[in-house]
């Protein structure tokens, strides 16, 4: 089963490289790793409790990546 999950990430992840530039979806990747996605998902839909420690960890990783995506609009705000 997991290698059927691997084929429908790397088709979804081929779709939106054919989509968007790389540049837009570089920041979605930083999404992956264990420690973000994982304690997510865990939560979301298998009912894992998690530490106030870690939730605000996954909210800080999910602001980063929000500034991260948004700093062009950001910047012209800030009138620089």
């Amino acid at each position: 089963m997991p290698v059927c999950r691997h084929i429908v990430g790397y088709r979804v992840w081929n779709n939106l490289m054919k989509t968007y530039p790389a540049s837009v979806l570089a920041p979605l990747s930083l999404m992956v790793p264990v420690p973000v996605s994982g304690l997510f998902i865990a939560y979301w839909f298998f009912g894992e409790q998690l530490r106030g420690e870690q939730g605000i960890a996954i909210g800080l990783v999910f602001v980063g990546i929000a500034i991260f995506v948004n700093s062009a609009g950001i910047m012209v705000r800030l009138g620089r």
